[in-house]
């Protein structure tokens, strides 16, 4: 994903992380309800996506980021601000605390 100019893409978790983390410009397309499109709203609602629902909305999303650096630039810092630093570690410290399984978690401050 680090050399991609942007990615199309459903709006799972997983894929909309690893984009962030690299920190390209997103287009979501066709979010089906529920957890899509809950996430394809935040996104968008951050400005950090644009959410395209018809084949005509993708290609003028698509050309305007390719041929608009102003645009894709843009999008690149809201999807940047997005970023947590140290994230995975604040992940699975909460998950230790919750599940009470290390003493010496339950006293480690969480990174923020």
């Amino acid at each position: 994903m680090g050399l991609a100019s942007c990615i199309v893409t459903k709006p799972g978790g997983l894929t909309l992380s690893e984009a962030i983390c690299a920190g390209i410009p997103i287009v979501l397309y066709r979010p089906v309800p529920g957890q899509e499109r809950n996430n394809a709203l935040y996104l968008q609602n951050k400005q950090a996506a644009v959410v395209c629902r018809t084949s005509s909305e993708l290609l003028t999303a698509m050309t305007g980021i390719l041929e608009l650096p102003s645009l894709r630039l843009h999008l690149q810092s809201a999807v940047r601000k997005l970023r947590q630093e140290n994230s995975s570690d604040r992940i699975c410290l909460d998950i230790l605390r919750q599940l009470n399984i290390m003493e010496e978690v339950s006293e480690t401050p969480i990174p923020v």
